[in-house]
Formats: structure tokens, sequence, C-alpha cells
């Protein structure tokens, strides 16, 4: 039986790499090494066979999984590949293939140190989920996530499935929205998918058995089984425009086994979710741009261009706006403390804490920014007005989040308003505890 799972692995590993999944033809090369040191005693080897002994064995699968981890821009891995693979080399003295794997190492270590690497696309992955009878039991009413190559837009996949099922099922399939299925609610011999994007989630890693700390780009593109995504939607009976009505649906998923694997999808086997309040959604938004600006910031070097976009987006008035109106909604219409139930406190008190967390990553983009823009009249255009709408927040914002804002000193003394939830501070940067202070010229 080894030698069957063997051949299979062989082939499919030739089918990924046929396809450019290379990330997954990797999987198989390793796990054809792991079948030969698992099972060494019944596999034969000698003439006729494949290999002369199950060093030859193994080391033929690592050195074909470096290859493809290579191809898939999976350094890392390969380095951990090769941390297996060089006492092989070096026990049987084999000086020649020990040169070679050191090239291949400084090659990817040179590719690792550059900024490049920050911006490997390892793949995009969706929800699907299936409903009818004709997808049979395997299918029906089960939810998958699937991999697909680099970045593939949902209408990509979503034309490609339907294609795919309709020809195989003879019948035509309706693609629906995300919104939740009532199952008893379908006829059952029509043939209806969802599909949905979905994030990588890592809130669950440690229920699940991941025990690292995911700090660099490539610890949080691999080994995943948890996923998230949210459907956004508006209580019934009120106005779609006014934020005080919109709430979201978040949904967590996991998957049997964890990407990247040796198949490009994996079943769902546990599902949750979860209904934000319309405060809480907003406080969510905006927690979300807070983990964007920490991402970007966080690279080393800082992308310029990650950064103005990020900064544009969040400050430019065509977004800014929606700063603005989750304020109004929630804190300048909000409820007397007297009145507020201890949830609802509990949820202005996370709003206030992520408007405060945004100014202070606004405030450390633009230091950054301004440093990167010296010396070029272009970009300090740019920086000059997205710092002027930041001044105007910081205005705005104060007073609403119960902060202290410190007037203009004589003689030209800089302005300084601070976000903290003690003691005042002034200066150009984090107060103690952690406090943002924002300096306004």
């Amino acid at each position: 039986m080894p030698e069957v799972k063997g051949q299979w692995l062989q082939k499919l590993a030739f089918h990924h790499a046929e396809a450019k999944n290379y990330a997954e033809s990797a999987q198989c090369y390793l796990a054809m090494a792991d079948l030969y040191f698992k099972h060494k005693d019944e596999i034969e080897f000698g003439a006729n066979k494949d290999f002369d002994s199950v060093d030859l064995a193994v080391i033929a699968h690592y050195e074909n999984a470096t290859d493809t981890l290579d191809k898939a821009e999976l350094y890392e891995q390969c380095n951990e590949v090769y941390k297996l693979l060089i006492p092989l080399y070096e026990k049987r003295k084999d000086y020649k293939k020990l040169a070679k794997a050191h090239d291949h190492l400084q090659k990817m270590f040179i590719k690792l140190d550059s900024e490049e690497s920050q911006s490997r696309m390892f793949g995009t992955y969706y929800r699907v989920g299936f409903y009818g009878a004709k997808f049979g039991s395997r299918l029906d009413g089960q939810e998958f996530v699937y991999k697909m190559p680099k970045i593939t837009r949902l209408a990509e996949i979503a034309q490609h499935m339907k294609e795919l099922y309709s020809k195989q099922l003879g019948e035509e399939v309706t693609i629906r929205d995300s919104a939740p299925i009532d199952k008893s609610l379908l006829n059952p011999k029509e043939c209806q998918m969802q599909l949905t994007f979905v994030n990588p989630d890592f809130e669950l890693d440690g229920k699940y058995g991941y025990t690292g700390a995911r700090q660099d780009y490539a610890e949080k593109n691999s080994n995943i089984r948890i996923f998230k995504f949210s459907v956004p939607f508006v209580i019934p009976g009120k106005n779609a425009s006014d934020i005080k009505y919109r709430q979201q649906r978040n949904t967590t998923l996991v998957v049997l086994n964890p990407f990247p694997h040796v198949t490009t999808s994996q079943k769902v086997i546990e599902r949750f979710e979860e209904i934000l309040s319309p405060m809480k959604t907003a406080s969510t938004d905006i927690a979300a741009r807070v983990e964007k600006f920490q991402e970007v910031l966080a690279q080393e070097p800082v992308s310029y261009k990650k950064l103005t976009q990020l900064i544009g987006g969040s400050l430019l008035p065509l977004v800014n706006g929606g700063v603005n109106q989750i304020c109004e909604a929630f804190l300048v219409e909000a409820a007397s403390p007297e009145s507020e139930g201890q949830e609802e406190k509990e949820h202005r008190a996370l709003l206030r804490k992520s408007l405060r967390d945004f100014l202070e990553c606004c405030k450390r983009a633009l230091d950054v920014n301004a440093q990167l823009s010296t010396g070029d009249e272009k970009a300090m255009m740019f920086h000059e007005e997205v710092a002027s709408k930041f001044d105007g927040l910081c205005e705005y914002l104060a007073p609403l989040i119960h902060e202290s804002t410190h007037k203009k000193k004589p003689g030209g003394a800089r302005k300084v308003v601070s976000f903290s939830d003690g003691d005042e501070s002034g200066g150009g940067g984090a107060g103690a505890g952690g406090a943002a202070v924002a300096v306004l010229n």
C-alpha cells in the first residue's frame, strides 16, 4: 500500500507542477519523503526499482521539493527542507551537491533580503458552498476552501466553477450571494453554489495546533487552517444609507488540513458566526485600517508607494468623510452615560480606542512619509496636503473621544493634541503609557 500511495503522490506532484501549483507539488514530494521514512521496511529497493536505498529516495524527493518551493517563492520553507537534506549529503560526503545546496540557499537569502520579498503572492482563498441533490452526498450542503493561484478574481473562479459543474452535472448551476442559506427553503432539484473571498485568520491559531508568533510575511502565508469573511447587512426595515443601522456578520471557517497541502481544496469542518452591532462594526472597520498601517510601517524598508496609498486613502476627502460620519452617528449623537447599557458603553469605549489608535498610526505614517519625501517637490506637496487633513481631523476628533487639546502657545510653538487615556503629555511622539500624541504644524 505505501507504494500505491507513493505512485498517487508522484502523479499528483506532476499534475500540480503542470498547473503551476508549485506549493502543492512541493507538499507531494515532502509527503513522499515522509512515506519512505515511515515505511522503509515495507518498500523494496535495488534492481528494477526506482531507488537503491531509502536515503537516495528521500534525497530525490527533497531535491524536487526544494526546486518546486523555489518556484513557489516559498524560500523560507525551502530553507527548512535543506536543513533535512544537507545532513544526508554530508552523510554521503557528496560535496558537489553540498556546494550546489549552499549556492541555492545564498541566492534565496538574497531574494529574502530584498523589498520584493514582501510583495510575493502566495494565493487567493475562496469559500465554495454546494447546494443541491445532484452534487451528491459528498458535496451537497458542504463547504470547502479553495486555494487559487496568486491573484484570482471572484469573477474568474465563479465562471470557472459554473462552467465546470454545469458540464459535469448536465444542469445549469446558479451562483448565489454570500447571505445565509436556509436549506429547507431550497429546491433540491436545483444546483446552487456560493463563492466568497476569505482571508486567513490567526486569532484561533493556538486552539488548532499552531504555536508560532507569525511575525514575518511567510509565516502569515503558510500553515493556514482558519479563514474569516464578513458580510455587511442593514437592519431590516431601516435606511441603508444610515450608518447607525449597518451591521456585519463575521464567519470563521476551520478546514481539515492546513494550506498549502497536497490538494488545492480543503473541507470546512467547523464554522462560527458573530453578528456585530452597528457601533462595533464601525470600530472593526477602523481597527482594520489600523492593522494595515501597522503592517506597512513594520516593513524594512517601508514601501513609499504602499505608505502614500494608505495615507491618501485614510485622510483625503473621499474617505475622510467616513470617519466623520462614524463620529456623528455614535459619538456626537451618543446617549447620556446614565441611559447607556453596559454593552453599549463597552462598544463606545472600543470605538474611541480604535479612533485613538487610528490617529496614532496616521501620525507615525506622516512622520515616516515626511522623511521619505525630502527633496521631492511633488511628494512634499502631497505630504503637506494630507498633513493638513490630519490636523483638521485631530481638531474634530479631540473633544469627541474625550481627550485634551492644548492651545497653541505664544511665540509660534507647535500646537499639540494628546490622545491618551490618562495624564496629558506634550512633545512630538508617544506619551507615557503608549498615548498617541499628534503634533500639529
